[in-house]
């Protein structure tokens, strides 16, 4: 009861199967695992019969509405950031949505909820425009056109945010064709990279009405003084200790000082002499290059005529060090707390921070607890969850038509990473490419079951090979590196991983280029770029040294924060989305988790270890504008519990920074 069953029929596929029953493909294969093998003719599928609301809930034809595929792990509260409808409005549309969201139900979005970017051509001759028809898919219109998926939504942005509607004008790029060779000896065409189609046009993100205490702050008018505070692990005292040479005593001058001290319990005094080159603390190196970068991006502000000052705190990874730092008379006057950097430093201050309405930014650590909880609370670095959406993002438009292969090693359904294999399976099907293909190319093989052969039987000799491994454990990534290389002199494979990957020492990055590994990064430094290096001009004169990657970090921080309170004082957290700055190694993204809870930069670089041995960036990823609900009540932010929330009038990162 509850379920019907269908026999596989020659031709069908898991999507078509899906289509025609309308149940998600992730559902039929929680009922049916051995289909996500091998979906072979005359095996029966056990199809949950669901509700025919649900069912019928988006049917397709109704002009004024485009519609939304809700993915695995999906919210309310995205939905109405992304499209700026509120949840009710949601359910008014979708009665099914009163039984909560469920993870391949297709809902109705009234299209006039979200404005269109602004594209322009920068040379016309080279864009045409194509006209959606009813029914028509991504998949569909990239092939006909000879285009990319992705490479569509470079010119298109705002199909980054929705799905097709039918009527609209699609611009097309006419992709000059280049040869190029391959690895394998063979000659291919190619369009151009995304890199070069996004530089063919002009784009104009769309951004609501700056609101009114955004328009009324003028930094000019009002010159305020900002008061900063940065806690950063200097390790002090460490670095006193390690400058210190003991001084031995000569054996004549110990023996007198024991005799004329024989009744006594007094030691014999340490003595020691300082090192004339003093040495830093090895804990202390990257913080100190952190608080270098800072400094620059202050000094460079203050000539603009912002006046900061800046109080600066030692706490090395001690809660207690920190307990004491916050009843210090300053505290309760901040405008802006940077740090701590360790989670286990950050909870008292955070407490504080929330109950005075004090912005507090977390440059290195991720910290699930208070980014949820705390709305004054800003993550720099986007979590792994983050990096796993926005990765099956990136491979359903990539490498939808690739033979696609989940490579796993023993138990893995517990990890985090098993939700990059449910949602890259539903971007994938979802494409339509699946629809019209007769081979299954959607693979899941164990190696600890299935061995070496196993993977090499579900590869592709005319395909593309995309794999990904769901772990981040060194020891299985490991292992299964080592079998694709093996097969890498035979298949054309690219391994998409995680950014982890590249911290494993057990890989060699002639591994990674072998694989063609792609994987997303908040990180990446164009040392091709003026404002690059008149950073590290300015940091050599300045210090003495060389940047390194927490350098680069200290000062997107201090840029991007300081130039926000320079625009829109200590009210900033109210005007992000108007926050335009240009960064060395980041770009910012910032967008709330959840209604009562922090931001998170969601801003990351497609990075890619090409079979070339180059390393190179193809591109971004999550830097789509973010949209706010209009608020009904006359406060300026959102309210819980009565208690206003505007701005006052996990683990560190360990040094994988690319």
């Amino acid at each position: 009861e509850g379920f019907i069953f269908h026999k596989v029929k020659r031709g069908e596929t898991l999507y078509s199967i899906s289509r025609k029953y309308d149940r998600p493909v992730g559902e039929i294969l929680k009922f049916n695992p051995k289909a996500a093998t091998v979906l072979s003719v005359g095996l029966v599928l056990k199809i949950s019969k669901g509700d025919e609301a649900e069912r019928t809930v988006a049917e397709m034809g109704d002009s004024d509405f485009f519609y939304h595929r809700v993915e695995k792990g999906e919210t309310f509260f995205r939905l109405e950031r992304e499209y700026g409808i509120t949840s009710d409005e949601l359910k008014k549309h979708n009665p099914v949505l009163t039984e909560g969201l469920k993870a391949g139900l297709t809902i109705k979005i009234p299209k006039v909820k979200i404005p269109e970017d602004k594209v322009k051509p920068i040379d016309e001759d080279k864009f045409f425009y194509h006209e959606v028809e009813k029914g028509e898919t991504l998949y569909a219109i990239s092939l006909s056109h000879g285009i990319k998926i992705r490479d569509l939504k470079e010119v298109n942005p705002v199909l980054k945010r929705r799905e097709l509607v039918a009527g609209e004008k699609l611009l097309i790029p006419k992709t000059g064709i280049k040869t190029i060779p391959q690895p394998f000896g063979e000659i291919v065409e190619k369009a151009e990279s995304p890199v070069e189609i996004r530089k063919m046009v002009k784009v104009e993100p769309p951004v609501p009405e700056l609101p009114e205490v955004c328009k009324k702050y003028r930094y000019d008018e009002n010159p305020d003084t900002f008061k900063i505070a940065l806690f950063l692990p200097f390790y002090l005292d460490a670095n006193d200790t390690v400058n210190r040479i003991f001084v031995k005593p000569e054996a004549e001058e110990l023996k007198n000082w024991q005799i004329k001290h024989a009744n006594d319990t007094v030691s014999f005094p340490v003595r020691y002499n300082i090192r004339e080159d003093k040495i830093v603390y090895s804990k202390s190196r990257d913080f100190l290059n952190f608080y270098e970068g800072f400094l620059l991006a202050v000094d460079s502000l203050k000539k603009t005529g912002l006046e900061v000052e800046l109080y600066v705190y030692d706490t090395n990874r001690d809660p207690s060090i920190v307990d004491s730092l916050v009843h210090l008379p300053d505290f309760l006057s901040l405008d802006l707390i940077v740090g701590p950097v360790y989670n286990i430093t950050q909870g008292t201050i955070a407490e504080l921070a929330y109950k005075n309405r004090i912005p507090m930014v977390s440059p290195l650590a991720e910290n699930e607890e208070l980014l949820k909880k705390n709305p004054y609370y800003f993550q720099v670095r986007p979590d792994k969850n983050c990096r796993i959406i926005q990765s099956a993002d990136f491979i359903g438009d990539e490498f939808f038509d690739a033979n696609f292969i989940v490579l796993t090693n023993g138990n893995w359904k517990h990890l985090d990473e098993a939700k990059l294999v449910d949602l890259c399976r539903e971007k994938l099907f979802s494409t339509g490419f699946y629809d019209q293909s007769y081979e299954p190319l959607f693979q899941q093989i164990d190696l600890a079951e299935d061995g070496f052969f196993g993977l090499e039987h579900v590869m592709d000799p005319q395909r593309e090979n995309v794999v990904i491994v769901p772990s981040s454990s060194e020891a299985q990534v490991s292992v299964a590196v080592s079998n694709l290389n093996s097969l890498a002199e035979r298949f054309k494979i690219t391994l998409v991983g995680l950014h982890e990957y590249i911290r494993f020492r057990s890989i060699s990055s002639e591994s990674l280029h072998h694989l063609n590994m792609y994987f997303l990064s908040p990180y990446y430094v164009d040392y091709r770029d003026l404002k690059v290096n008149n950073f590290i001009g300015a940091y050599r004169n300045e210090f003495s040294a060389e940047p390194n990657q927490y350098s680069f970090q200290g000062y997107d921080v201090a840029f991007y924060f300081l130039s926000a309170m320079h625009q829109y004082g200590n009210r900033f957290i109210d005007c992000l989305p108007y926050v335009k700055v240009d960064l060395l190694q980041s770009e910012y993204n910032f967008q709330r988790v959840a209604q009562f809870g922090g931001f998170m930069n969601t801003s990351l670089h497609i990075m890619n270890f090409d079979r070339n041995y180059n390393i190179r960036r193809d591109g971004k990823v999550g830097n789509t504008p973010v949209y706010f609900i209009e608020k009904t009540a006359s406060e300026d932010s959102p309210s819980e519990n009565g208690q206003e929330m505007n701005p006052r009038s996990s683990n560190l990162f360990d040094g994988d920074m690319y």
